[in-house]
């Protein structure tokens, strides 16, 4: 072989592994596709405080994560979260559940369930509509109300009721009882001092 003869495919990438190897010894486990064991020299910990929104960073030096050598570096605050729910007064969603769950048969349980029988849905609707109507909300709170459900299955739910009510005497009977018992108890409500 000369000198000017071209190097073979196989020949020049075995020539450029080795290139790198020499110029990185580091990098020969990777290269020859062992594993690399890689040791951190600096570990931190960031803890953040809920209340006050203080951020703490700790450093672990020498892979010692317990007790830090270094005294604890503070972040400044930032803006804490508070939970606020959305007012949905659940006493009246929960009274709402019950009247709707006796005049149909069913539990409260099953009410808000995941199950998708018509011996539940159908009295699902009527809490849907019902909530909607004398609670004064939105969908959102509605859904979360009735077991996590999407807006739109509420906004579904309270067509379906107002097709049944048109269209369906038994559902529109059992309806209007719950509406009436509902009404009568939050006059009693009212009445007394």
């Amino acid at each position: 072989m000369s000198a000017s003869a071209p190097i073979g495919y196989r020949d020049e990438r075995v020539a450029k592994m080795d290139a790198v190897i020499a110029a990185n010894p580091g990098h020969a486990n990777r290269i020859l596709g062992k594993r690399v064991y890689v040791q951190p020299a600096k570990v931190h910990h960031i803890t953040v405080n809920c209340l006050t929104g203080v951020r703490t960073v700790t450093t672990a030096v020498d892979g010692n994560p317990f007790g830090a050598p270094r005294p604890p570096i503070v972040l400044p605050a930032f803006p804490v979260a508070v939970y606020r729910p959305t007012v949905f007064r659940p006493d009246g969603v929960r009274r709402i559940l019950t009247v709707v769950a006796k005049h149909w048969g069913v539990g409260v349980p099953s009410l808000v369930g995941p199950s998708r029988m018509r011996p539940l849905v159908y009295p699902r609707f009527a809490a849907m509509k019902l909530i909607s109507e004398r609670m004064n909300l939105s969908l959102t709170p509605i859904g979360i109300a009735l077991g996590k459900r999407d807006h739109t299955t509420i906004m579904h739910g309270i067509r379906r009721a107002d097709f049944l009510h048109e269209n369906d005497i038994d559902w529109r009977q059992r309806y209007d009882a719950a509406e009436a018992e509902l009404k009568s108890a939050e006059t009693d409500r009212a009445g007394s001092p």
